[in-house]
C-alpha cells in the first residue's frame, strides 16, 4: 500500500474515533498525525514535535503528547518503552502484522527490528484465558556488532 493511502486510511480511522467519542476535529491533530506518519518508527515526542514546526503548526509537548495519547486510544499508535530509556512511539500498522521482533542494543540504543514468520505463527496459536490479544512485542536486549567489537578494532580499506 502507498504510503499516500496509508495515511488516508489512518485519518478515517481517526475521523470514526472522533466521531464516536465527540471529540474534536482540530487541524492539530492532523497535522500531528501526517507528521507521525513520516517518522522512522520508535521515534521520541520531541523528535514529532520538531517535525510539526517545520511544517505549519507550532505545538507545545504537551499537544504532541495529548494527541499521541488520543491516537493510541484510536488504535492508530502506540508507546514503545526500549531498554528502560525514555517512552518512545510508533504508529501502528495492520498490514505490518500483529508482531514485533526487537534487538536493542543496551550500549548505543540501536533498534533492529526483525520480521519472524515462524515465531509469528506460534504466537497466533497461543489460546490466553479469558483474554484476547491484539499485539505482541518481544525485545531482546544485548550488544550489536558494532559495540560489541571494540575501540581496537579498525576497518580495512
Amino acid at each position: 500500500m502507498n504510503e499516500e493511502k496509508r495515511k488516508q486510511r489512518a485519518a478515517r480511522q481517526l475521523d470514526e474515533y472522533l466521531e464516536r467519542n465527540h471529540k474534536r476535529r482540530t487541524p492539530e491533530r492532523y497535522a500531528i498525525l501526517d507528521a507521525a506518519m513520516d517518522l522512522k518508527s520508535p521515534f521520541a515526542l520531541e523528535e514529532l514535535e520538531r517535525r510539526v514546526e517545520a511544517g505549519s503548526f507550532r505545538v507545545s509537548k504537551a499537544t504532541v503528547y495529548n494527541a499521541m495519547t488520543l491516537f493510541a486510544d484510536a488504535g492508530l499508535c502506540r508507546k514503545v518503552r526500549l531498554d528502560g530509556r525514555a517512552d518512545r512511539w510508533e504508529m501502528a500498522d495492520a498490514a505490518a502484522g500483529n508482531l514485533k521482533v526487537r534487538l536493542v542494543c543496551s550500549r548505543c540504543g540501536k533498534v533492529r527490528e526483525l520480521k519472524d514468520s515462524e515465531l509469528a505463527r506460534l504466537l497466533s496459536l497461543k489460546r490466553f484465558t479469558s483474554f484476547s490479544p491484539t499485539f505482541f512485542e518481544l525485545y531482546v536486549s544485548g550488544t550489536c556488532s558494532r559495540c560489541r567489537g571494540g575501540a581496537g578494532r579498525t576497518r580495512k580499506k
